[in-house]
């Protein structure tokens, strides 16, 4: 059916399901969605459109399971499809495919892909912005059904998490992959600091050490405890860091939560490596960074705003030392989930976060200008005029700054 599929050479399912197929030359992923090519998106397109003439009805397509080889796209893992006979079922396929592979794409592009997809399905095109705003609707459905039975993993023992109570009163959860003996071991770092840890903030109650059986360094971050009644925050930053992952967003990685009897709690998670908050590489090396690196560094923390608001996340505490700048390229990660709420993220709302970091960064105007331009042109089409986005801003900024000038 000219879909370009691995081929396939042999199978069992004799005690153990092996697939063997060709292996695939100089094989490698898919670009970042900003790298990505019109001609490209229009091939994933057309191959995808091609599988579903074929009758493949595939219920996770995402960008690992569609790859480049010899410099082609190839779907990869078929593991989650079928093939079936009758045709209809468009818009839920297609909405599938968007919130899988094509949401972090611009509307232009997605329009694109969409035009070689139903080309290559036979689907007429008649009504195509209708159509689009339909696929728009079903992917933001299957997106909130997805994202809301992956975030109850983190509240309940299973394949990833472990919720456990220990026999002194203290409670909580874990990653499976953490060792089994850190719930026993770390109950008295509720109050004291482990051998050899750094502060890394002035109250001592945020330190950097390295603990027994992990081969990279941890956070340990200490809460008082919560009111009577009410979540420890240690394990509702837990579940906040889950959500996060879930919706691609880059956070500091939780571990394990712990909670005290008397509600007091210890949060475990990843020390990023290489890392400068935001506040600080900008404060402290901006004079260093080249007009081409902090051009790309503003549009990149632009995109990752647009997607964590297009993710359905606000932060009421989004500020530059709470962001974190690693890798290369630079890569924006959160480092501090205590203000992290699931909603849909209204354009006042969004503004109220946009204009509550503005206020916290030390950048000329361009720069600024420039995070805007890629927060506004990322995701979807906006509902409000961007020069009335930007005016909400500049007002929820002066105020914020008050007469002093200075970040409230």
């Amino acid at each position: 059916r000219d879909v370009a599929v691995p081929e396939a050479l042999a199978y069992t399912d004799d005690g153990v399901d092996l697939l063997v197929t060709a292996r695939l030359p100089d094989a490698r992923p898919l670009p970042e969605p900003e790298g990505i090519s019109r001609e490209l998106v229009e091939r994933v397109g057309g191959l995808l459109g091609r599988a579903y003439a074929a009758g493949l009805r595939h219920r996770d397509l995402h960008a690992g399971n569609v790859v480049l080889a010899a410099g082609e796209p190839v779907l990869l893992d078929l593991g989650g499809g079928r093939i079936v006979r009758n045709t209809g079922g468009e818009v839920r396929e297609l909405g599938r495919l968007q919130q899988g592979l094509a949401a972090p794409l611009s509307h232009a592009m997605r329009l694109r892909g969409l035009r070689a997809w139903l080309r290559e399905a036979g689907v007429p095109t008649v009504h195509l912005h209708d159509l689009m705003r339909r696929v728009d609707r079903e992917a933001r459905e299957i997106t909130r059904r997805y994202r809301r039975g992956r975030d109850r993993r983190a509240t309940r023992t299973g394949r990833h998490f472990e919720v456990f109570e220990l026999p002194g009163g203290e409670s909580g959860v874990r990653r499976r992959e953490t060792p089994d003996f850190w719930p026993t071991a770390l109950p008295e770092w509720l109050t004291d600091d482990p051998p050899e840890a750094s502060p890394l903030k002035s109250d001592g109650r945020v330190v950097r050490t390295r603990l027994p059986g992990y081969d990279h360094d941890v956070v340990l971050k200490r809460y008082e405890a919560a009111a009577a009644g009410r979540l420890p925050r240690a394990v509702r930053a837990f579940r906040k860091g889950v959500w996060l992952e879930h919706r691609g967003i880059a956070v500091a990685r939780p571990l394990l939560a712990l909670a005290a009897s008397d509600g007091a709690s210890l949060l475990v998670s990843d020390y990023v490596d290489e890392s400068l908050d935001l506040h600080t590489l900008l404060l402290d090396r901006g004079a260093g960074l080249s007009r081409g690196e902090r051009a790309a560094l503003a549009d990149r923390l632009g995109r990752f705003l647009r997607h964590m608001h297009e993710a359905e996340i606000s932060h009421r505490d989004l500020k530059a030392p709470n962001l974190l700048v690693a890798g290369e390229p630079a890569g924006i990660v959160i480092a501090d989930v205590d203000g992290v709420a699931r909603r849909i993220v209204g354009w006042r709302r969004r503004a109220r976060d946009l204009a509550r970091l503005d206020a916290s960064i030390e950048a000329p105007d361009t720069d600024r200008a420039r995070v805007l331009r890629a927060y506004w042109r990322s995701g979807p089409r906006p509902a409000v005029d961007r020069h009335e986005l930007t005016r909400w801003i500049a007002r929820r900024v002066a105020w914020k700054r008050g007469p002093s000038g200075e970040a409230r």
